[in-house]
């Protein structure tokens, strides 16, 4: 059941995709991109999510949307963090492995983001949910030796 409402949000996101390219919509890309690689993120296809989500985060710093791209590398962050520590839990060191990459790669992209385009919205929140993220990625990570 679960994967067949995978599979219809995929499909839903590949059918805006194709739409948004169609109208040259880039900011309809980068959502519709994000909702791809997150799906991917929540099937545990970490190498696709990250190919997925890369492409979305650079639409965003394209277009200017810098703000939102952070939120993005926060959130799924941490819930990328959340299931390495599922795969962790489950035994699955693999999994752990690209889930925590995956979740290092969105990091490293948040630290972009602040670089590049320090912005005034860019709140308090975020700037404390990325230092989070890095705290809970050395936590993890101690996990991997």
């Amino acid at each position: 059941m679960m994967q067949a409402r995978y599979a219809d949000a995929q499909n839903h996101y590949a059918a805006a995709l194709d739409v948004s390219e169609a109208i040259a919509d880039r900011l309809g890309q980068a959502h519709a991109l994000l909702g791809l690689g997150d799906v991917a993120r929540m099937q545990a296809r970490y190498a696709e999510a990250r190919g997925q989500l890369g492409q979305a985060l650079e639409l965003a710093c394209a277009i200017g949307v810098h703000t939102s791209g952070l939120s993005w590398c926060v959130v799924i962050g941490r819930r990328t963090l959340d299931q390495a520590e599922q795969h962790r839990v489950a035994g699955d060191r693999g999994r752990f492995r690209q889930a925590y990459e995956l979740a290092q790669y969105l990091h490293g992209w948040g630290q972009r983001l602040m670089v590049e385009a320090p912005h005034p919205e860019t709140t308090t929140e975020f700037v404390t949910g990325l230092q989070a993220l890095g705290l809970r990625l050395s936590e993890v990570g101690s996990d991997m030796e």
